[in-house]
């Protein structure tokens, strides 16, 4: 006996397709609710997770106008039931045969579907790419960085809930290159360009994520590599505790 969540695009969410040695089916979602989306999703190898629409994936595998919907396998059963604590589908839980053992009918769009994640808050700077070329008249190039956000397993508007600076580190001073960094969404990181008439000093750099209007309270900071000129650590212990006693709030979101 197996069970996955599919036509969601994605391995984590989706409607839930039970298998059995005879047959491969759907359930209805009739009076499912949280206890049953946690076992799901436990079940899938998962820490949490809600109940989602069905109707939101039976468009998943239409790309162009003229291509069909998702079908999904028939509905056999309904009225998932398990207990608090369960983690296992099969052996915790119970479900009535559809149609014989229904007490109401279920439509199209009231599959039974979950989506599952492994953290309630997931937020971290996960790359600094400086690219940059120094001359006798200052620095010149870009600096790009890109931020993971997650809420309950879904991407946050890294646009416009996100905001990324540039800071230069020295010793334990820390200061702005680029406050607000321009996010391009189709590369999906935030990017600083850097002139000469700038004038900007590169001791180390560091990208700095925060909650726009948010008084510092979630932030991540990823320090660079090969280009910083101070340890490390040091350098992100400097920008930790300059977030932390910093006045300067996120701008809120646009």
């Amino acid at each position: 006996s197996g069970i996955n969540a599919e036509y969601g695009g994605m391995f984590y969410e989706g409607v839930v397709v039970f298998r059995d040695k005879t047959e491969t089916f759907t359930a209805c979602n009739n009076k499912a609710g949280d206890d049953e989306a946690l076992a799901v999703c436990q079940n899938l190898g998962f820490t949490n997770g809600f109940l989602a629409s069905a109707a939101r994936y039976s468009d998943m595998g239409r790309r162009r106008k003229q291509e069909p919907a998702n079908t999904f396998p028939a509905m056999a059963r309904t009225t998932l039931d398990c207990g608090t604590g369960a983690d296992d589908v099969w052996e915790d839980c119970s479900m009535k045969e559809y149609p014989d053992e229904a007490t109401v009918p279920c439509f199209t769009g009231q599959e039974l579907a979950v989506q599952c994640y492994m953290r309630d808050w997931e937020f971290q700077v996960t790359r600094i790419d400086p690219m940059l070329k120094v001359r006798d008249t200052g620095i010149r190039g870009r600096v790009t960085c890109s931020v993971m956000a997650q809420q309950y397993g879904l991407d946050i508007d890294a646009r416009s809930k996100v905001q990324m600076s540039l800071v230069n580190v020295d010793g334990t001073s820390v200061e702005y290159v680029e406050e607000d960094m321009r996010y391009k969404r189709r590369s999906n990181m935030f990017m600083a360009k850097i002139r000469p008439q700038d004038d900007v000093k590169r001791n180390c750099f560091a990208c700095v994520a925060s909650i726009r209007g948010n008084n510092n309270d979630f932030f991540d900071v990823q320090v660079e590599v090969d280009g910083c000129k101070m340890d490390r650590s040091d350098a992100l212990d400097a920008v930790n505790n300059w977030m932390k006693t910093n006045p300067f709030k996120p701008k809120p979101t646009d």
